[in-house]
């Protein structure tokens, strides 16, 4: 039984070996970066519990919570927060229902809060809505390309008189395109009802820090209530690796007892394992901010070629200048083989079909594979 079990992992392996190279369309790391294989191997055998927030809680010197407690603070740092809260977590997905949990607790006293985002938000934020019972109102779909706003927020709310949650994305998933958070602030000022700031940085949260220069899509902008990005894919570790960030004192708000382990739990799903903290601590120390930022102006480097490619053969696209994507517009839908082939996938719009292209040290060939086909 064990020698079929063994053949079939084997079968696997060979398989996603053979297309980890080729997932050009997806945000995904095709090689996770660990540094200290051999001590996580040992941390494996031990499979340390995480529970609750270190960043509120006491813990034990030379714990895998220390390590977690460690990350916390340099992250928040690095995205201008000096008191923070926040946990490693399963993913954007997670935190995105975690920040509008948070949201509508922390508004509900001034009224049934409504959530607003852009419409190329992700699906998480619709995903959210549902488990929280909200409603939820994106703006208009003509609106794509053009980052949320001031102007479209007045219109969505034009007919609205509650708090809201907004969430601004800080490079959308299937664009690149980052939301005006400092008009959306200003949006905020203006508004009758209390609002709560949240900011989506899931594909792009590793270049805010350092390739983005605007003050306001962190927590340098007071209206930030809370950030989540992932570790999982341009911090180069394995799933599911996230980060959930937000003020000091907002997850009171849901906080729960756990009285048989005398723990206060105050994050989303309990119990998680000690073990990614230890890797995240470990590879960030190692990397340090400079490793990473000296990695990103690489990728960015790389897409710049793919650009300088694409203006060549006349080709549309969209891009930000500070995100690891490139959105390309074509008039025809490109074979259903190709697009398998590159696990890219299309959307059909006014101007045509548009397809993401995501970009990783390890995939440069399958740029220039695509290249001589569109």
């Amino acid at each position: 039984m064990i020698k079929q079990i063994k053949n079939k992992l084997k079968k696997v392996i060979k398989r996603e070996k053979e297309t980890s190279l080729l997932r050009i369309g997806i945000p995904q790391p095709p090689t996770p970066q660990n540094y200290f294989k051999k001590e996580i191997k040992q941390l494996l055998k031990l499979n340390p519990n995480n529970i609750g927030t270190t960043t509120r809680m006491k813990f034990s010197q030379d714990s895998c919570r220390e390590l977690e407690n460690k990350v916390i603070k340099k992250i928040s740092n690095w995205f201008h927060g000096s008191n923070l809260d926040g946990y490693i977590n399963s993913g954007s997905t997670e935190g995105n229902i975690m920040a509008l949990w948070i949201g509508r607790e922390y508004l509900k006293k001034k009224g049934r809060p409504i959530i607003i985002s852009h419409s190329e938000g992700h699906y998480s934020l619709d995903k959210a809505a549902r488990l929280l019972d909200l409603k939820i109102i994106k703006t208009k779909a003509k609106f794509w390309n053009k980052p949320l706003d001031k102007t479209q927020l007045k219109e969505a709310t034009k007919n609205i008189e509650s708090p809201l949650i907004i969430v601004g994305t800080l490079g959308h998933t299937s664009t690149g395109i980052i939301d005006n958070i400092e008009s959306i602030s200003e949006f905020i000022k203006e508004y009758k009802k209390p609002c709560f700031l949240h900011l989506d940085a899931a594909v792009g949260g590793f270049f805010i820090p350092f390739l983005n220069k605007n003050k306001y899509s962190d927590f340098g902008n007071s209206f930030v209530k809370s950030l989540t990005f992932d570790y999982h894919k341009y911090g180069f570790l394995y799933y599911p690796s996230g980060i959930f960030l937000c003020r000091k004192g907002l997850q009171d708000n849901i906080g729960s007892n756990t009285e048989y382990v005398k723990i206060f739990d105050d994050t989303l799903i309990g119990s998680r394992s000690g073990i990614l903290p230890a890797i995240i601590w470990a590879n960030t120390e190692y990397l340090s901010k400079k490793g990473f930022k000296k990695r990103a102006m690489k990728i960015i480097s790389n897409k710049n070629k793919f650009i300088k490619r694409l203006n060549e053969k006349d080709i549309k696209y969209l891009e930000t200048p500070s995100m690891p994507m490139v959105c390309i517009i074509l008039k025809k839908r490109l074979p259903k083989d190709i697009e398998i082939k590159f696990r890219i996938h299309s959307i059909k719009r006014e101007e045509g079909y548009t397809y993401t292209i995501y970009f990783y040290p390890e995939y440069l060939k399958s740029y220039e594979e695509l290249l001589k086909i569109i």
